[in-house]
């Protein structure tokens, strides 16, 4: 019998998945909006926007967050190359 898969095991599967999105995310947004201001930090409406953009990959609320914030390390990261 295999082992219960834990949210680490989790997010190591998934994390190029929440990666992909964020970066799809932050070109959506810079598509509509312009790339004027800096990306917001990871909270508030930001946190709630990148959880919505996972929730399909998991029902364990701790995965979760870590591909949120996974998700929005790569949004920022994207954004920060459009911006140059």
């Amino acid at each position: 019998m295999l082992p219960p898969v834990t949210a680490v095991d989790g997010f190591a599967h998934l994390r190029g998945c929440a990666a992909l999105r964020g970066e799809r995310w932050s070109e959506s947004v810079a598509r509509r909006v312009g790339i004027d201001r800096p990306w917001p930090a990871f909270e508030g409406r930001a946190r709630e926007v990148a959880l919505r953009k996972i929730a399909d990959l998991s029902r364990d609320p701790e995965l979760l967050e870590l591909l949120a914030a996974e998700l929005a390390r790569w949004a920022a990261r994207r954004w920060d190359e459009l911006r140059r």
